[in-house]
Formats: C-alpha cells, structure tokens, sequence
C-alpha cells in the first residue's frame, strides 16, 4: 500500500531537522498559553514549529483565569486532604495506645496464669500410653 504524497509531506513536515519525529507539547504560560507546538523529542536540533495559531487576547485572559482557579481549587483539595490525613493519624494514635495497654494488661494476666499453674502443680511422672487397638501403619502392607 503505497502513500499519498500529501500523506509523506505530512510526515516530513512533523520530522524535527535531526530528522526524528517531533513531539507535541502544549504551553502553559507567557503569551502563547494553550498552544500546542512540536519540538525535537531530544531537545538536541533546537526544532520548534507551532500547531496552533496564536490565541486572542480574550482567550488568553480566559486560560490563565481557569488556570489560577484551578490552582486555588487544587490548595483547597490539599488542605482538606492534610487536615483528613492529620485527623486520621490522631485517631490511629488513640487506637494504638488503647491497643498497646490492653496488650500490656493481657501479658500481665497470662504470666500470673503461667505462674499459678506452675504453683499448683507437681512434677508427675510421664505415663505411658495405652497400646493401640489397630496395628501401626507400616504393617499394613
């Protein structure tokens, strides 16, 4: 299947001058913000083209406008997220203390356990146990 010719020129005319293809990339600031533009995938040949023609005044106003109430919106999110994650670390905490002293309590209680059957019983001599109703296994066969 063979190419148009306006299919190739299309082509070559996204090739950066170290003959790679550029890459698409949008400004985000300065007087060109919101333009998309291609540049050399290396930054090595200095190649710079724009795809986007420049925008109004009017719509240059209106990007960097979204652009500071997304910046506000974005703080708000991470003050509320660090107010919930210090509220979170508050209560894990308490948790863990309450935690750590029931875990205390229980360990104390076992070693007076331990330490009242160790009293109360007396060495006993190891008894034998009762021979078996059923042949051991290795004399199935």
């Amino acid at each position: 299947m063979s190419r148009s010719l306006d299919e190739c020129d299309a082509i070559l005319d996204n090739m950066c001058d170290c003959y790679r293809m550029s890459v698409e990339k949008t400004r985000w600031y300065g007087d060109a913000i919101g333009r998309r533009y291609r540049e050399c995938p290396e930054g090595v040949c200095g190649f710079h083209k724009w795809v986007d023609p420049p925008l109004c005044t009017r719509g240059q106003e209106a990007l960097r406008e979204l652009q500071r109430r997304h910046e506000v919106s974005y703080e708000d999110d991470c003050r509320r997220r660090d107010a919930l994650l210090a509220w979170y670390d508050r209560r894990l905490e308490d948790e863990r203390k309450k935690f750590t002293e029931s875990l205390a309590g229980l360990s104390l209680l076992c070693d007076v356990v331990k330490n009242l059957v160790l009293e109360a019983s007396d060495p006993v001599e190891p008894v034998e146990p009762a021979p078996s109703l059923y042949p051991p296994m290795e004399e199935w066969e």
